[in-house]
């Protein structure tokens, strides 16, 4: 089984991903694989080093995954496998998926979790978290489509990944 674990970000993904690995599950961060994903100006261009940048509009521009690339990652992958990440061309990308996992927490939760995070820079400044979470419901409730399973993120990182584990009724 192909599971997509998504959600806004600041609600977990990445650490739970990592948790996911602890306990032996064969799990990958989006951003991570390398190649995988990255993103693009409105004009098709890539933004370089995007982390460590303020002077761009985050409402302006796209985080893709590329397909093909996710599909040959996944081959002769032991299953299950879980991909953590939130992207916005997420009806491809869930095309390739068996099950969609919908992490989510209250918008004020998700800005607190940008702000202290250390598993990356993005979105840690105030501009970039209030344009994402302006588009915060409305992506959740296009991810509907997919019939995911909706998670409350709020509690512990061990705690979300005893959810999902238990979806999949894995040990």
């Amino acid at each position: 089984m192909k599971i997509l674990i998504t959600g806004m970000s600041g609600v977990g993904k990445s650490t739970v991903c990592q948790r996911l690995r602890d306990r032996g599950c064969n799990a990958y961060d989006l951003d991570v694989v390398e190649s995988l994903c990255a993103l693009y100006h409105a004009d098709g261009s890539l933004v370089h080093d995007y982390e460590n940048r303020r002077d761009f509009n985050i409402l302006e521009t796209e985080y893709l995954c590329n397909v093909q690339h996710l599909e040959k990652h996944m081959q002769n992958q032991p299953h299950p496998v879980f991909y953590c990440g939130f992207i916005d061309n997420t009806d491809d990308v869930a095309k390739c998926f068996d099950r969609v996992v919908l992490l989510t927490t209250s918008p004020d939760e998700n800005k607190r979790r940008m702000t202290v995070r250390t598993t990356t820079e993005f979105a840690k400044d105030e501009k970039t978290q209030n344009a994402l979470l302006s588009f915060k419901e409305e992506w959740e409730t296009s991810v509907q489509r997919y019939n995911p399973i909706v998670l409350d993120a709020s509690p512990d990182p061990d705690t979300v990944t005893d959810m999902i584990l238990e979806a999949f009724v894995l040990p």
